[in-house]
């Protein structure tokens, strides 16, 4: 039986090469985009998933206040936050980390000079915080110390040239800097794009200050991002209620000027954080999904247009239908061999659109900033994607035009009496205003999705 449904496929191809060829790549241009888009939306929405203990990963935001009204919404804020915050709820917060970034940033080895894109001091548990691997050194103590510097494995290779880096020197902030440790590179789906590590003790090394002057218990410099690990079974919004009064004594001495505190999760940041001194640009979260509603419409036009070419054919198949039936076929083979025949059309759509997302892969970089390359290919999710996208077409293109094209009579093609009811008319009519609006509904959200992953990169 499917070789016999092959057998008709393959004919009906052959002996309808152009509707076929429109039909199929209408298919593919379709399904590409669909996949395509849908890997950038997946790679969005993966940002810092990486870590194991996200769950319990928050940054403490701040909302500054000028005589009651909002002056600046921080990213980085006071750096008394977080020490003071540890201090006040040890039963809530397990640990915290600051960040202070000094963007680019001279470090040298010997005549090797290299200017280094984000250079931040951090602090000591940011390894017990955080999943970034280190491939050398300990990850509990890698930056506790002063003068000690954690570098990526792309900083150590433009520094050491391939040498093992552990241990030797580096000049940073004019001061030699012993190298503890060597992390692999951040991943691409990371809010912190951190390539040298300096550890936050070294500040008094480079920036000394009197013994008497405590920089962990200022609420007035801002410029330090601060993350704390909460305990497990923690309420966030609860903790939040509790940093009032401590932000509202800390503050009492400046005056006009107030703060609130609040805990965004990590996860979160990337699609749904615009503040002032962020550790890098972020997306845009409402981008993100209209994206997803894009790659949606896009797959269900190409569907639509397949289902209205093949239901407009019905009267050249009528005969085919009458032979069959007349033949003995019942419906439900008739139907059978629709579908079977949206498969493979669905099949060769397949193979044509994972050809072009091929093709289209240095482009979709330009475009994105998303250089996958033909890693796409290795990964699983991809061929998730297509399983279901391709499982999915084949039976939305098929069942309605299977049912169609099976309901003729054959006494009623013999008479030349073939009719499209009315309920199909009004289908088909719909099918088409459809693609209409969505059409203009995917030049709106592309045109608006453009823009802001324009403003993204630039």
């Amino acid at each position: 039986m499917i070789k016999n449904y092959l057998r008709v496929v393959f004919r009906n191809l052959v002996k309808n090469k152009a509707f076929s060829f429109i039909n199929i790549v209408g298919l593919a241009v379709g399904m590409a985009a669909c996949l395509l888009i849908l890997q950038y939306v997946s790679f969005e929405l993966s940002y810092d998933n990486f870590n194991t203990k996200g769950d319990r990963l928050y940054r403490i935001n701040e909302d500054r206040y000028t005589s009651g009204k909002l002056s600046t919404q921080w990213a980085a804020g006071a750096s008394a936050a977080g020490p003071a915050f540890k201090a006040a709820f040890p039963n809530e917060i397990e640990s915290y980390v600051k960040l202070l970034t000094f963007g680019q940033k001279m470090v040298s080895r010997g005549d090797n000079k290299l200017v280094i894109p984000n250079t931040f001091l951090v602090g000591a548990d940011f390894f017990k915080m955080f999943s970034y691997p280190l491939l050398q050194g300990d990850r509990n103590t890698a930056l506790k110390e002063p003068s000690s510097v954690v570098l990526s494995v792309t900083a150590a290779k433009k520094l050491f040239h391939g040498a093992d880096a552990m241990g030797q020197t580096v000049t940073i902030f004019d001061e030699p800097i012993k190298v503890t440790g060597i992390m692999k590179d951040m991943p691409a789906n990371s809010h912190l794009k951190l390539d040298i590590l300096v550890s936050y003790a070294t500040w008094q090394v480079i920036d000394p200050v009197p013994p008497t002057y405590d920089r962990e218990k200022h609420w007035f410099s801002d410029g330090f991002i601060t993350y704390v690990l909460l305990k497990p079974g923690v309420d966030p919004k609860a903790l939040e209620a509790k940093f009032v009064p401590i932000a509202k004594e800390g503050m009492s001495k400046y005056a006009n000027e107030t703060a609130t505190y609040t805990l965004q999760p990590v996860k979160d940041i990337h699609l749904y954080s615009n503040r002032a001194m962020e550790a890098s640009a972020n997306g845009d979260g409402k981008s993100v999904y209209l994206l997803l509603a894009i790659a949606i419409f896009v797959i269900v036009i190409a569907w639509i247009n397949y289902i209205n070419l093949a239901t407009a054919r019905g009267t050249a198949r009528a005969k085919e239908v009458e032979v069959r039936k007349t033949s003995g076929s019942g419906k439900g083979q008739l139907i059978m061999q629709f579908m079977f025949e949206a498969l493979a059309l669905n099949g060769l759509a397949m193979l044509a659109a994972v050809v072009i997302i091929a093709l289209s892969l240095p482009a979709f970089a330009s475009l994105t900033s998303l250089n996958i390359g033909f890693s796409l290919f290795y990964r699983p999710e991809f061929w998730l994607g297509v399983l279901t996208v391709f499982v999915v077409g084949s039976v939305f293109c098929g069942f309605y035009p299977a049912i169609v094209l099976s309901n003729y009579r054959p006494i009623e093609v013999l008479k030349g009496r073939i009719t499209t009811p009315s309920k199909g008319v009004v289908l088909r009519n719909g099918l088409v205003v459809f693609q209409f609006a969505a059409s203009i509904f995917l030049l709106i959200g592309a045109l608006t999705v453009y823009k802001q992953i324009s403003l993204i990169k630039y």
